[in-house]
């Protein structure tokens, strides 16, 4: 009876998105670092704004969505509105820290400290990462070690570029495609 209502708030944000914020589209954590790397951590000032409503609309209609995408894009979206304010250079915006979802579920319990706190106060710096050239096995020892979901991916060549985020998903799927593909080998061979 109600089966209209996800696939109404599903075309009102698919609308929406297309129309106003097309970068807007998808989890959004691609999208971030896209915009870090390729456009100078510069993302146009609707995208933040046309990333909520469209999630918000997304998962009160009974949507499908994340939650560590829509607020990556959201997160750095205003970052970057305020660093356009500030009128920071683009070596200002590099990687100095990390908010998790936990760290910021944390500071805005605290009704009387959040009104206070500013992104420093609950980053945490010294961001564990590795780079392209590590294994998905390395990355794996690192996130049980410090007890992490993602990691960002960063240049070898300068640890405060992000290139990417890979995340214990990721990982999972990359060993099954691999593992799908030594077994059609080996069927093949045996052919």
């Amino acid at each position: 009876m109600m089966l209209w209502i996800p696939a109404l708030g599903g075309l009102l944000s698919g609308f929406l998105v297309f129309r106003f914020a097309p970068e807007a589209e998808g989890h959004g954590t691609d999208a971030m670092i896209d915009s870090f790397h390729r456009k100078k951590g510069i993302v146009r000032k609707q995208v933040p704004v046309i990333k909520t409503i469209a999630s918000a609309i997304t998962i009160g209609s009974g949507g499908s969505a994340g939650k560590e995408g829509p607020i990556a894009q959201i997160g750095s979206g205003f970052g970057s509105i305020l660093a356009s304010l500030l009128k920071l250079s683009d070596t200002e915006r590099d990687l100095v820290g990390i908010i998790s979802m936990t760290d910021l579920r944390t500071a805005m319990a605290d009704a009387f400290l959040h009104p206070l706190l500013i992104a420093r106060d609950i980053a945490v710096t010294g961001v564990m990462a590795v780079t392209m050239e590590d294994t998905l096995n390395a990355a794996l020892k690192v996130m049980a070690a410090v007890n992490v979901r993602e990691l960002p991916v960063v240049s070898k060549e300068d640890s405060r570029k992000i290139l990417t985020m890979v995340s214990r998903k990721d990982i999972t799927r990359a060993y099954h495609e691999e593992m799908e593909r030594n077994k059609s080998r080996k069927t093949g061979a045996k052919s």
